[in-house]
């Protein structure tokens, strides 16, 4: 009996450790997400952006994707401020009030299905700010929110416009700065065996990155 009542206890063991398990790597403080930013060349070859090239330079003609999937307290965003100074707003949907479907575990391509951005024949430098923080970046969203209820407006001067895209940059400055250190980064790219045809090709060249409560980086992709 004094046997059996022991194995019984050893099998409600095995069974519950997992949840256990789950339940503390759910509780994690950290931010965790997966990020694979990729061009096409003009053979039409699929590569990776450099992470640790101040710039990337490729050529007029070249096309650009991203791929973001956040996995634990990830509030993603992802800002270009393109050769001709002009702001676009490419992660999260600002028009849905940023995370209404944003969704933890779920991949995104920016951008979306099999479009692709298209480095112009003009070149010039691309820069694609991109932000994740543990919090929401509230002060961000309401500059963003203000820039782009300017650009809705027929009535509004171009300095309006203007010094509303420059309030985003410095707001995405301000932060940079105040969390200048990323404590406990870790950014690895991942191995990911497989036959990956088409959009899936991307995969092959995602990063995993872990960091306490925030990460910046800025991409310089010059053409």
């Amino acid at each position: 009996m004094c046997v059996l009542r022991k194995l019984i206890i050893i099998i409600i063991l095995i069974l519950i450790l997992p949840f256990f398990n789950f339940a503390e790597e759910q509780n994690s403080d950290k931010v965790c997400f997966y990020l694979a930013f990729v061009y096409k060349d003009s053979t039409g070859v699929i590569k990776s952006i450099d992470h640790k090239k101040q710039i990337n330079n490729l050529k007029s003609g070249n096309r650009l994707k991203i791929y973001l999937e956040p996995l634990q307290n990830a509030y993603i965003y992802l800002i270009l401020y393109d050769s001709q100074n002009e702001l676009f707003i490419l992660f999260p949907d600002a028009q849905k009030d940023f995370f209404t479907d944003y969704q933890t575990g779920c991949g995104y391509y920016v951008p979306e299905k099999k479009v692709w951005f298209y480095l112009k024949n003009d070149g010039g430098m691309e820069l694609f700010h991109f932000i994740v923080s543990r919090t929401r970046c509230t002060g961000l969203e309401l500059v963003i929110k203000n820039y782009l209820s300017l650009l809705q407006k027929q009535s509004v001067s171009d300095k309006m416009i203007n010094k509303a895209k420059q309030a985003v940059l410095e707001e995405i400055r301000i932060l940079k700065k105040k969390h200048s250190v990323f404590q406990g980064l870790d950014e690895r790219p991942l191995s990911i065996a497989g036959d990956y045809r088409g959009e899936e090709t991307i995969h092959q060249f995602v990063y995993r990155i872990e960091v306490e409560n925030f990460y910046a980086k800025t991409f310089r992709v010059a053409h």
